[in-house]
């Protein structure tokens, strides 16, 4: 999960959702310093996956996320709804 969220403190969003059961990974841009659409904290999360972007899958509101995700010449990867 990759998440634009600002932290878990003061308050916690995802208190009682427990996350790292649901998902591998949980990449908070509060921790990080990098936010979506930066391609660097794709990368990041790739990195902790330890995965090659084509066996990732990438879900999200903004069209403009989801064309920095899967990298330039990938039109054909990116299905906006």
């Amino acid at each position: 999960m990759l998440s634009n969220s600002l932290g878990r403190t003061p308050y916690d969003p995802y208190a009682g959702f427990g996350l790292l059961g649901d998902f591998d990974e949980v990449v908070l841009s509060g921790h990080h310093g990098l936010r979506k659409p930066d391609p660097a904290v794709f990368q990041l999360v790739l990195d902790d996956l330890g995965l090659p972007d084509e066996e990732c899958v990438f879900v999200d509101d903004s069209e403009e996320n989801l064309q920095t995700a899967v990298g330039p010449g990938a039109d054909d990867r990116v299905r906006a709804r």
